[in-house]
């Protein structure tokens, strides 16, 4: 997904890093547990990662890291968001629900509390008055498997 957006404002800068404003919305913030987009910036000699991004009212905060070039206060630059990285957080997102589902079904009084999807990992934080046994994770995860 490619769309132009603006560099409003940047609010922060050192070396190859920074943290600025852009008016548009392309990337989908971080929130819920899950982080937000990554993917790249792209102007007239100018380009950059976007590692994450989090929402300003309309507006994205975005931390990138500068590969070449300015950065172009005031200017439109192409964003295109990294739709691979996208899919794989999405199936780890489902299949934390799925695994989630299946220890509460398994193990009556478990409740899942707050979940976390990283790119490499993920956790789940769950409140249970009893003892969770290597057998319920394993039995969990086969009828996750399904």
């Amino acid at each position: 997904m490619k769309r132009e957006v603006r560099v409003e404002e940047i609010l922060e800068r050192s070396g190859k890093k920074a943290t600025i404003r852009v008016s548009g919305r392309v990337f989908r913030p971080s929130g819920g547990g899950q982080p937000g987009d990554s993917g790249w910036l792209e102007g007239e000699g100018f380009r950059a990662d976007v590692r994450d991004c989090a929402a300003a009212g309309n507006d994205l905060i975005l931390r990138i890291v500068v590969k070449e070039g300015e950065i172009p206060l005031g200017l439109e630059v192409t964003a295109t968001v990294d739709e691979e990285r996208g899919r794989r957080l999405s199936r780890m997102h489902t299949g934390e629900h799925i695994l989630s589902r299946a220890l509460e079904n398994q193990l009556p009084g478990l409740y899942v509390e707050k979940v976390s999807v990283g790119e490499k990992e993920s956790t789940v934080f769950m409140t249970f008055d009893g003892e969770i046994g290597w057998d319920d994770l394993f039995r969990a995860e086969e009828t996750a498997n399904g």
